[in-house]
């Protein structure tokens, strides 16, 4: 498992044996996070697994940028034939954003 802390983000990937492979991610998910994970999910993209698994359940904050982060690398991979999935923050303060925001239902399309 690769570990990286980056500010209050923690980011945890692990590949499985049959091909996929799970990005945990915990803390805050904002601008001041949103490049690094944008660019971890694009590396991980990049390998072309059969399925990326974004775990948003533990976030303890999330904005705009931190949408984007995730939707981003996500909708790219889905066109180069990976399969993506998200885990919907479930924090209150997380998930209240991400739904007052509009983007539930595309997080929800990325499943």
């Amino acid at each position: 498992m690769n570990t990286a802390t980056i500010s209050e983000l923690g980011v945890h990937t692990t590949d499985h044996a049959d091909g996929s492979v799970s990005v945990v991610v915990t803390g805050s998910l904002t601008v001041l996070t949103a490049a690094q994970l944008r660019r971890r999910l694009h590396a991980t993209a990049e390998q072309q697994p059969a399925t990326i698994h974004v775990d948003l359940t533990d976030l303890n904050s999330l904005d705009a940028a931190g949408i984007v982060a995730v939707t981003a690398p996500l909708l790219k991979a889905r066109r180069n034939g990976v399969r993506a999935e998200v885990s919907l923050p479930v924090r209150p303060s997380a998930r209240d954003f991400a739904d007052q925001a509009g983007v539930l239902p595309l997080l929800n399309a990325l499943s």
